[in-house]
């Protein structure tokens, strides 16, 4: 755009300074030389004004659309204590005879996300400042809806917090086949979590804590009709951390571990079908 305008812009200061030098022209070439200069100026004011009509559009659109594409918010709190109905637990069972706590808490001083969609292309950057979570929940039932015996146990503790967090994420396809990609990075990292949910239809048993002064993680999503498969690498420098996860469910199951001194690596697979 600019290149065009400059150039558009010479042909005119040329065109002026050969009118200036022969402001009356006498002749009949002349005449005819004139009124050729003078369509030329015309022409090229019109192009700058329909180069520069454009280029602010396309600058208000673009604005438009970045502005509209972020979120931002600042000291954000959540917190949440609920009750468990019996036999709502991981897998949505109803009994007759249980009960349950759960309590959470979010706080989040900075945080911001900006997405963007080209096409069957969607895209997702994010960044937060100060984040910390804590989110505990115990649950129990002993019998289902039919009054059989059923037990299912589900135990849960956990706490992060992290100064410093960037992530960002790319995915396509539809509910038959999709797919994405996601990476995330977080600068001053603390975390500590357990886990155990045991029934007939679920056992997951998930222990994991650690520090870390940087730490990344990329994440793989395959999506085909009914299997979804999860590749999850992570690392870190600058820490301490052990961690170790198993879980099946009906139709799901999952594992991982990761272990980490001054540096550590980490994986998690996951298929769902």
């Amino acid at each position: 755009m600019y290149a065009d305008t400059d150039a558009y812009r010479s042909i005119l200061a040329l065109s002026d300074a050969i009118r200036s030098r022969y402001p009356q022209p006498r002749t009949v070439g002349a005449l005819r030389f004139a009124d050729g200069m003078a369509r030329l100026h015309s022409y090229c004011e019109s192009r700058i004004q329909a180069v520069e009509q454009t280029e602010n559009g396309l600058l208000q659109r673009l604005g438009a659309s970045i502005l509209s594409a972020v979120d931002v918010s600042f000291w954000d709190t959540y917190t949440n204590v609920y009750m468990i109905d019996p036999g709502a637990g991981r897998v949505k069972r109803v009994g007759s005879i249980g009960a349950g706590i759960g309590a959470s808490l979010h706080v989040s001083a900075l945080k911001a996300v900006m997405s963007h969609s080209l096409g069957i292309l969607n895209t997702a950057i994010s960044a937060a400042l100060g984040d910390f979570r804590i989110k505990g929940e115990a649950h129990l039932t002993l019998f289902d809806k039919e009054r059989q015996w059923d037990p299912e146990l589900v135990l849960y503790a956990g706490a992060q917090a992290a100064l410093l967090q960037a992530g960002a994420e790319v995915w396509t396809g539809g509910s038959l086949i999709g797919a994405s990609a996601s990476a995330e990075g977080t600068a001053g990292y603390a975390y500590a979590e357990a886990e155990a949910v045991l029934s007939k239809e679920e056992q997951t048993i998930h222990a994991g804590a650690g520090v870390c002064a940087l730490r990344g993680e990329v994440r793989c999503v395959l999506k085909i009709f009914n299997v979804r498969i999860t590749l999850t690498g992570s690392g870190s420098i600058g820490s301490a951390e052990a961690e170790v996860s198993f879980s099946h469910k009906n139709r799901e199951w999952e594992f991982g571990s990761k272990l980490g001194f001054i540096a550590g690596l980490g994986f998690k697979v996951n298929v769902t079908y």
